[in-house]
């Protein structure tokens, strides 16, 4: 019984912390799409501003 229980803990113990990565990537994704976008929206101001 000892040994299920240890499994147990151990097989839910690797399942947040893969939870967890899962997030963390996802939130690091996010915000290197936003960066991207911030970055052509930026390029298109300047070059508009430079065109005129």
């Amino acid at each position: 019984m000892r040994y299920a229980n240890k499994a147990a803990e151990s097989a839910s113990a690797r399942l947040c912390a893969d939870a967890e990565a899962e997030t963390a990537a996802t939130d690091v994704s996010s915000v290197a799409k936003r960066l991207s976008l911030f970055h052509l929206v930026m390029q298109a101001l300047v070059m508009k501003t430079l065109m005129s």
